[in-house]
């Protein structure tokens, strides 16, 4: 409670543009852009070649939070391949990713856009977390341009366990000198929201096809489109102007 007492201190005593004490945490590949559609499409395609096919419940299954030289053994085990995981495969999937990242058909997604835009607005602190290389993540966030000039990037190589897990969302919080509770996260699936949940934040979950299933109970709003909510009204009661922190 100090440091948020702190937070809310300085926000009222900083000049014209006063630092809101929250602070907004999004899930690069799995809410801001469509990554995750990317790394089905990329894996569907090498797989082929293989003729194998992967159902998108396959996909969503074994693939998600993980990377691929974590999932192919068990995913190729489900889909009864002769062929095996082997390193060029994984490191070919990721590439994948790269390049839809590099591209200009990396969009920000519409339901995020549109809660950043009252975000920067506000002057909360915007972060985005991804386990892709920094470069590549800080290139395509510039590319949004506006005010995601004053977005923060935060890179972790996932490793082989799940990602993003609740030690990093507690890690970025504090880069932000942010507690827990003063950070709102743009979560796109179960995984994340429930990690971020467990690290004590708020969360908003911004479901896609492969997730869309999943069970977001415990989460403060689960968004499909940006017609289905008020940006305004809705950070109005996660992240007030008069905080009640």
């Amino acid at each position: 409670m100090a440091a948020e007492a702190e937070a809310v201190k300085q926000n009222e005593t900083t000049d014209e543009a006063p630092r809101s004490p929250y602070a907004i945490l999004v899930e690069l590949e799995g809410a801001a852009v469509q990554a995750r559609l990317a790394e089905y499409e990329a894996l569907r395609s090498l797989l082929r070649d293989h003729k194998l096919d992967v159902p998108k419940q396959l996909f969503a299954r074994h693939c998600i939070h993980a990377s691929p030289s974590v999932y192919l053994p068990a995913l190729l085990d489900a889909l009864d391949a002769k062929k095996q995981a082997s390193d060029e495969l994984a490191k070919e999937i990721k590439s994948g990713v790269t390049m839809y990242l590099s591209s200009a058909e990396a969009h920000l997604n519409p339901v995020v856009g549109k809660l950043l835009t009252v975000a920067h607005d506000r002057h909360m602190d915007v972060a985005i977390l991804t386990g892709e290389k920094e470069s590549v993540a800080q290139a395509l966030v510039g590319r949004w341009g506006g005010n995601h000039a004053r977005t923060k990037l935060f890179a972790y190589e996932p490793g082989s366990k799940p990602f993003p897990r609740a030690d990093v969302w507690l890690k970025v919080a504090k880069s932000l000198s942010r507690t827990p509770r003063q950070c709102i996260v743009l979560a796109g699936s179960s995984f994340s929201a429930k990690t971020a949940l467990s690290a004590g934040m708020r969360c908003i979950a911004v479901p896609d096809e492969f997730t869309a299933f999943q069970d977001f109970s415990g989460t403060d709003a689960v968004l499909e489109s940006q017609d289905d909510f008020d940006a305004v009204e809705l950070l109005d009661l996660m992240a007030p102007l008069k905080p009640f922190i």
